[in-house]
Parts: structure tokens; C-alpha cells; sequence
């Protein structure tokens, strides 16, 4: 079934654009130019996948992403944000979305991660694959992760990175990537630290049942969450 997609932007040139791309892609597009006409169509029609820019009139991005989640509406999201302060794009992260891209961008980039987005719910959404979102759940509002429901009582940074991870179920993520999450405002952040934090991340999740080899070392890259099977 075509999937359709939402294109959220003020910027006429960039919707068109973003839009032609994806429909040479085979998605069905949607186009907004204003929060408000965004948040109009997402509740018409709820779309497959929401492209949203950060900063439009009448509504943001991020305002129309807190309210599809108030909603508990399951519409993936992908920003589209010029802001060029790493901290902003964590927070962005951290308040739902699924991925974002930084103007100006490729548009090759930004239908791979479209792409990514919709297989990685696939993923989840197919009964007999990989299930991990059933034992391990992450919650950004109350910076808490959880396994089988038990706590892990993480610090902010342990927390940080388990996020970074859990939103690249089987992909590799670097010690560099790791510590730009960890410490966002800090980028003289050893490497090496990481080490340790996944360490003790490691023993917080086998001590509530998790599989020791839950988080993979891939060395001389990073490491990657290894996708459960049920």
C-alpha cells in the first residue's frame, strides 16, 4: 500500500521540492505551509510520516509533535530544523521525534532517513521479527528507561546514551556520536569515558534481566543495540 507522507514547511521551494522527491520515491505527499494547516491535515488524515518543519507560523514543529503524542497518535516525525546548536537538536530528540535533518540538506539524506524511519516500524509493528521495544522502553519526559517495567535508574548520562542507541535499533553508533549525546555542550568530551558508561549501562540492564550482550561492542566503530527476538 502507497504510504503518504506529510510535507510541513513556510518554505514554498523547499515543500515542493521534498515533495516531487518523495513522490518519485512512490510515496503520496501532503504539503502545509503553516503549523496550523499541518496540524489540520494530520488530524483529517493521519499521514504515514510527518516531515516537519521546526520553525513555521502559528504552530512549530515541536508544538505539533507534543500534541500527536498528547494524542497518542502513532505518526512517525521527522524535523526539518536550520537550528545549528547541538543542543537543539537533542532536545528535539528528546521531545519525540523520530529523526532530523539540518537545513541545508541533501535530499538524498533526507529520503534515507525517511526510509530508515519507516523500516525501523516495520520492524516493530511485525509480529514475528524483532520485538525489543517490548522489554526495553525509553521515556524522554521523565529521562527514565525501563526493562520488562522494571527501572534502571540511570544517571542523565547513562540515560542519554541508552537513548542515542535505542533510536538506532542494530545500527552502529561511535564513541564520538555517543559523547555529543552524552554531553551536547561539551565538545571536548573524552571518547574514552564512553567506555565506562557503557560499562556501568551494561550492569544496570543485566541486573534487570537483559541479555549481557544486549549493547555489542563493534570494535574500532562503536557499539550497536543487538535487536531482541521473541
Amino acid at each position: 500500500m502507497q504510504k503518504t507522507i506529510l510535507v510541513a514547511d513556510d518554505e514554498r521551494a523547499v515543500r515542493e521540492s521534498v515533495s516531487m522527491a518523495l513522490r518519485r520515491e512512490g510515496f503520496a505527499t501532503v504539503e502545509a505551509a503553516d503549523g496550523n494547516a499541518a496540524w489540520l491535515s494530520i488530524t483529517a488524515r493521519t499521514p504515514d510520516l510527518a516531515i516537519l518543519d521546526i520553525s513555521m507560523p502559528f504552530l512549530e514543529g515541536t508544538a505539533i509533535l507534543a500534541r500527536i503524542r498528547a494524542a497518542h497518535m502513532s505518526v512517525p516525525v521527522i524535523y526539518l530544523t536550520s537550528r545549528d546548536e547541538e543542543i537543539d537538536r537533542i532536545a528535539g530528540l528528546e521531545s519525540g521525534a523520530d529523526d532530523y535533518v539540518s537545513k541545508p540538506f541533501s535530499m538524498g539524506e533526507l529520503l534515507a532517513r525517511v526510509k530508515a524511519v519507516l523500516r525501523r516500524l516495520e520492524r516493530v509493528d511485525t509480529p514475528n521479527d524483532a520485538t525489543r521495544s517490548l522489554t526495553l522502553s525509553v521515556n524522554p519526559d521523565s529521562l527514565s528507561a525501563f526493562w520488562s517495567g522494571t527501572e534502571l535508574g540511570l544517571t542523565l548520562t547513562e540515560f542519554r546514551m541508552l537513548e542515542r542507541l535505542f533510536r538506532r535499533p542494530g545500527e552502529v553508533v561511535s564513541r564520538e556520536q555517543l559523547m555529543h549525546s552524552a554531553f551536547p555542550l561539551d565538545e571536548y568530551a573524552s571518547e574514552r569515558s564512553a567506555d565506562s558508561h557503557i560499562k556501568r549501562l551494561r550492569k544496570k540492564l543485566e541486573a534487570a534481566g537483559a541479555d549481557s550482550a544486549l549493547i555489542e561492542t563493534m570494535y574500532g566503530a562503536g557499539y550497536r543495540i543487538r535487536e531482541e527476538k521473541q
